[in-house]
């Protein structure tokens, strides 16, 4: 068994697609966003088995100013609450799969 890194997100999908390589850990998203960005490959996300190894972690913002925080906090809730929270989510989450 071998072990190698891609240091480019975009070479996972490529090695995997061409069996280079015979497992990929990352971000689902950024893979199947490097998917579509591979034009031409005739590959798309039916073609890979995707398995929850790790628990899903959420994303974390970290502020150095409580305004800033603050200020960050208002929006959030109001994208969330008009609907554009999960319009962006829809529109470049929801596409790739």
């Amino acid at each position: 068994m071998r072990y190698r890194e891609a240091g480019n997100s975009s070479d996972q999908v490529k090695l995997l697609a061409t069996g280079a390589a015979d497992v990929s850990i990352g971000d689902r998203y950024i893979f199947l966003y490097n998917l579509k960005q591979w034009r031409g490959s005739g590959f798309t996300s039916d073609d890979f088995e995707f398995h929850h190894i790790l628990p899903i972690t959420v994303t974390y913002m970290a502020f150095n100013n409580q305004q800033m925080c603050e200020d960050f906090n208002t929006a959030a809730k109001k994208i969330r609450l008009n609907g554009t929270y999960d319009a962006i989510y829809k529109r470049y989450l929801m596409e790739l799969q």
